[in-house]
């Protein structure tokens, strides 16, 4: 059962601790994050375990414990009784979730906080595009050693800034140094658990790749990076979200550096070079191989410049950082893009012209219009084909006047019937005993049969794939949705295409795995290639500090936490195990058994 705030007892325990009472717990320390508080709260109340004190502030004894979107606030405004502020602020002011709202539209902020107030936040990764981002929806948490340092000193306790966990931010705009990281919240190890900032829990991983490329040369464009982090963050939700004037922006600022024409035409050869010596250095230090590539880093501005939207910010920043140097330039460039109004750019943008009217045709309305003449009098005078008059005037409700020779009325009328009860055209001329192209005629010329016809016709069709979908579903025995979509592959395409709504809503309540969308492709060849690399570079800085330590997993995998993925599934990894095993026996290892390599 839940257990409100203020109905909760403080130990006395506490007193041993040496921190303040629940007097002092309700205000929020300097840049301070939610998740900060709620482990500030945990250790106060020594409640022991993790759920105890998520089922205490958020009424559940899991949702609300992450460290980066968490869900359920409203409950937690509730519980202590509004005392750290309303749900909104919270979310915007100490959470991640402002980060990624200056690109994204308002309604996807305003459905973004909507998740994080209510009962879990969903697919909300999804949506903000972490997902489908080849940067991940991983979060580290980071601290500065002085800042912990001085927090202790200072107010009693290390805590987290939020300042300090955005994406983008690295070091320590205060101090100047590497952030310490620690992967704990996202490798399983304390997933659920609250915790503050320790030296014993935290890594400097980007200490041995300093000493490769050099600490001031890995720690200046770092900097930079923190910088346009943190004024992204100061910027309201949807400041950037037209990707139109963004791509205006851009071109505009690509004019100036003398990469593109003044008409907008693009020079790739000296803007591809210069992008990748720019953007080699957060490769290294990251060991991200993928930002290195040249085709990469063409399809992607093609995509910027072409006016579609990115799923990242940290892209947006990178090329920021690249192109305009610092934040307020780009701001007001992207604000003169709007006042300007620039001609569209003739060789870049397709210009959609609306067809012409056919003056043949007013003229054959005005005279149908009359009701003197027929239709076929009026096509022998304009010189088209009598059908084509007939279409002209079913369009604008115009019935013809018929003196068929074969389609009498009463046959005429069957035909009609026919194809308002929505039947398919070959029965409908079977039954009548006419070709399909003359039923055809009379679903054209007819006024109003055609849009009627079209539409019985869907909502048939809607209702059959429902029902073969309902009874797939009733029988999946557990199936998720990837499942069921191999056994029902029309269906499922006919539903995503035409009935979306619908069909998520269904696979919603499936036991199985959830909706996923429309994800992109990974590219996972090229993720193992770069793994292998960092592999072999992060083993090579630690025999530089260390040359007569022998290396363990323990050691790789505190420089490089995403190897936790890799270990899990060794068979998916083939590149990036082989330099394992390179950089481990290399070391003295005795044992190449992969099965207990890598533990």
């Amino acid at each position: 059962m839940a257990v409100k705030m203020t109905n909760l007892n403080v130990r006395t325990s506490h007193a041993k601790l040496g921190w303040p009472l629940m007097d002092g717990l309700f205000t929020w320390l300097p840049d301070e994050t939610l998740f900060s508080w709620c482990s500030r709260y945990h250790r106060l109340t020594a409640n022991g375990l993790g759920r105890s004190t998520c089922q205490q502030l958020f009424g559940h004894r899991r949702i609300g414990s992450a460290h980066d979107l968490p869900g359920r606030v409203d409950d937690l405004v509730d519980r202590i009784g509004g005392r750290l502020g309303s749900a909104d602020e919270i979310i915007l002011d100490h959470t991640l979730l402002r980060f990624y709202l200056p690109f994204r539209g308002l309604r996807v902020a305003n459905d973004a906080i909507s998740a994080m107030r209510g009962p879990g936040i969903g697919s909300l990764k999804y949506r903000l595009g972490l997902l489908t981002s080849s940067w991940g929806a991983e979060h580290p948490l980071k601290a500065c050693s002085a800042c912990m340092t001085e927090d202790r000193r200072v107010h009693g306790v290390a805590y987290w800034h939020r300042e300090q966990q955005l994406p983008g931010v690295w070091t320590c705009a205060q101090h100047g140094l590497h952030l310490l990281s620690s992967s704990m919240k996202i490798h399983q190890v304390a997933r659920f658990d609250w915790v503050l900032p320790g030296f014993s829990e935290l890594q400097d991983q980007h200490r041995s790749l300093s000493t490769v490329i050099g600490a001031e040369r890995s720690l200046e464009p770092l900097k930079r990076l923190a910088a346009w982090s943190n004024a992204m963050v100061s910027e309201p939700a949807g400041r950037f979200d037209d990707p139109v004037r963004l791509s205006k922006t851009f071109r505009a600022r690509l004019i100036v550096l003398g990469w593109a024409s003044s008409s907008g035409r693009v020079r790739w050869g000296p803007l591809l070079e210069d992008g990748l010596r720019h953007l080699r250095i957060f490769a290294e230090i990251w060991t991200r191989a993928d930002l290195a590539n040249r085709s990469l880093l063409y399809s992607q501005l093609t995509h910027l410049l072409g006016a579609r939207a990115l799923t990242h910010p940290l892209r947006y920043l990178l090329w920021i950082d690249w192109l305009f140097g610092n934040w307020t330039d780009f701001a007001l460039g992207y604000d003169q893009c709007e006042a300007r109004q620039e001609p569209p750019d003739q060789e870049h943008t397709v210009q959609v012209k609306r067809p012409a009217v056919d003056p043949r045709r007013v003229q054959a309305l005005v005279q149908l219009r009359g009701g003197s003449i027929s239709a076929t009098a009026v096509a022998r005078e304009l010189n088209v084909d009598p059908t084509t008059v007939a279409v002209w005037a079913a369009r604008e409700d115009i019935a013809p006047r018929r003196r068929p020779k074969l389609l009498k009325p009463p046959m005429l009328a069957a035909l009609v019937d026919g194809l308002r009860q929505g039947l398919d055209k070959v029965l409908v001329a079977q039954s009548g005993r006419v070709s399909v192209v003359t039923v055809t005629k009379v679903l054209r010329t007819e006024p109003g049969l055609s849009d009627h016809w079209h539409r019985v016709r869907f909502e048939q069709r809607q209702k059959a794939k429902r029902q073969e979908w309902l009874t797939l579903q009733s029988h999946a025995g557990g199936l998720g949705v990837l499942s069921l979509r191999k056994l029902a592959p029309a269906a499922y395409a006919w539903l995503y295409r035409n009935d979306a709504e619908w069909l998520r809503d269904q696979v919603a309540v499936l036991e199985g795995p959830k909706w996923s969308g429309n994800h992109a492709k990974v590219r996972h060849d090229h993720r193992d290639i770069s793994r292998s690399l960092a592999v072999q570079r992060i083993a090579l800085a630690l025999n530089l500090q260390q040359p007569s330590h022998r290396m363990t997993m323990r050691d790789l995998l505190c420089a490089l936490p995403e190897l936790h993925t890799v270990v899990r599934r060794l068979d998916r990894w083939p590149r990036t195990v082989a330099a394992l095993q390179a950089a481990l026996v290399g070391n003295g290892t005795p044992n190449t058994d992969q099965s207990t390599l890598f533990k």
